[in-house]
């Protein structure tokens, strides 16, 4: 913890609430290569916020773009098909520990539809 002194009283500065604030912050485009991203649907909306935090632990950019759909980056991903092969690995997780969730990726058409 820091300590910012201001003219009427001392305010605690949390990093480690801000480096995760900055995070999740984090533009939504490609960090690395000339990717697009990944869209992916969740069956359920309702579990969309658990699927997006899951992405995120990962070390995924992850951002809804409308109900029951996220579009995903792998920042480290040298391209696509890489991106599309990561994300896939971790929706099998997330539905292994979350019996009965179902989401997939889609095409980008499909996703603006």
């Amino acid at each position: 913890m820091l300590w910012f002194s201001r003219a009427s009283a001392p305010v605690k500065l949390d990093i480690a609430d801000t480096l995760l604030k900055l995070r999740e912050a984090t533009p939504l485009r490609p960090l690395r290569g000339s990717h697009r991203g990944v869209y992916v649907l969740v069956k359920d909306p309702q579990l969309l916020f658990g699927l997006q935090d899951f992405l995120r632990r990962t070390g995924c950019v992850a951002e809804q773009r409308r109900s029951g759909e996220l579009e995903v980056y792998v920042p480290d991903a040298p391209n696509q098909e890489q991106e599309r092969r990561e994300v896939s690995v971790y929706l099998a997780s997330w539905q292994a520990a979350n019996p009965g969730a179902e989401a997939s990726i889609v095409d980008e058409e499909s996703a603006q539809a």
